[in-house]
């Protein structure tokens, strides 16, 4: 018992907003009840105040378990994340895939101002290994703790969430500063479009981008890549798309196995346009 006292309280610890509305909720719902106990006991019978007493009693605690319940199964959804997972950074979640991190500090301390050419990148074909600036952190860091907010958004609510990954080539052509330039000026049209249904974009490099799409089950996040395919016209695209909690249960996990559904996508070779495959 007093174990289970312990996971209670480890539980509550973990949601402080679901258990500020349970605290909040538990002192006006007593006083309500209070309240009309004694001032109901002036105007109407007894039979019919303790009737309605005894109904406010059972919601209120039907309500009280309800939530105690909802917070418990939220906690134990996080406990499912693999521990290691937990507290990675985006550049370690990256690392997994052998792949250069959006950001690197140098070991003084400070940004190296140089530019390299990330090996995920130069490894690809049609694509040109040319130096390309390093992405600030800002923003890498900013889409990981919006992407965990609404990872703790979904859990809350017992609802899917999806991460989409795409990656864009020119047939035929090697990608020069202009083509790439191209290429995030319509995915930012794009985006900007899509801005209901996108939480979060993220630029990986010249040629990849991850959106976070908090409020879309798999079937919207499908439709929502064929949208975007569509709207790019002749590049050739790969996607992958991660579910929440099929796939992973917290950020970097998310975008770990979206980017990895497109890289196996590319290197089977397959099209976006002509196939949608849910990652799996």
């Amino acid at each position: 018992m007093e174990q289970e006292d312990k996971s209670i309280l480890a539980a509550l610890r973990q949601e402080p907003e679901q258990t500020a509305f349970l605290i909040k909720f538990s002192l006006i719902a007593a006083s309500v009840i209070v309240a009309w106990d004694l001032l109901a006991t002036l105007a109407l019978p007894v039979l019919i105040v303790k009737i309605v007493s005894a109904v406010l009693i059972f919601s209120y605690g039907a309500t009280i378990i309800f939530v105690v319940s909802r917070i418990m199964v939220s906690s134990k959804m996080f406990e499912y994340a693999p521990p290691s997972s937990r507290n990675l950074t985006a550049a370690t979640a990256m690392r997994r895939l052998d792949r250069s991190p959006l950001s690197a500090p140098s070991s003084s301390g400070t940004d190296d101002t140089e530019t390299e050419t990330p090996a995920h990148v130069a490894n690809r074909p049609n694509f040109e290994a040319v130096p390309v600036p390093v992405p600030p952190l800002f923003n890498e860091q900013y889409f990981i703790m919006r992407l965990r907010e609404q990872v703790k958004d979904a859990r809350r609510d017992g609802r899917q969430m999806c991460v989409a990954a795409i990656e864009i080539n020119i047939p035929g052509h090697e990608a020069t500063g202009d083509e790439a330039d191209r290429i995030a000026l319509e995915m930012a049209r794009i985006g900007s479009e899509q801005w209901k249904i996108i939480g979060q974009p993220l630029a990986i490099s010249e040629n990849e981008y991850v959106f976070s799409l908090p409020a879309s089950t798999v079937d919207e996040t499908k439709l929502f890549v064929r949208e975007v395919v569509q709207a790019l016209g002749d590049y050739w695209c790969h996607f992958g798309i991660a579910m929440f909690p099929k796939n992973a249960t917290d950020a970097e996990g998310l975008v770990e196995h979206a980017r990895e559904a497109c890289d196996i996508s590319r290197q089977g070779g397959k099209q976006a346009r002509a196939k949608f495959p849910l990652s799996a």
